[in-house]
């Protein structure tokens, strides 16, 4: 059964979760996708852009800090408890 949120806001339900599903299935997030073509999927990498969940939708916009982002993980990872 569904909950409130995927009831209330099902294209960021779908959206998001579908594009996990799909990784997680299939190591890409856009095989699967459960929302509509006209709907952005996951930019891929050497694209230079990134997927943003706007109130909307969905975007994919340039990408900016992403080697100062990945630092911050990669020093962080360790600690993070599992």
């Amino acid at each position: 059964m569904p909950n409130p949120v995927q009831q209330d806001d099902p294209l960021h339900y779908q959206g998001f979760a579908g594009a996990f599903a799909s990784f997680f299935e299939t190591g890409n997030p856009n095989i699967l996708k459960l929302t509509n073509s006209s709907i952005p999927g996951v930019p891929d990498f050497s694209s230079q852009e990134e997927l943003v969940i706007t109130p909307e939708s969905f975007d994919s916009v340039n990408y900016s800090m992403l080697e100062e982002r990945c630092e911050f993980w990669k020093q962080i990872a360790g600690k993070v408890p599992i």
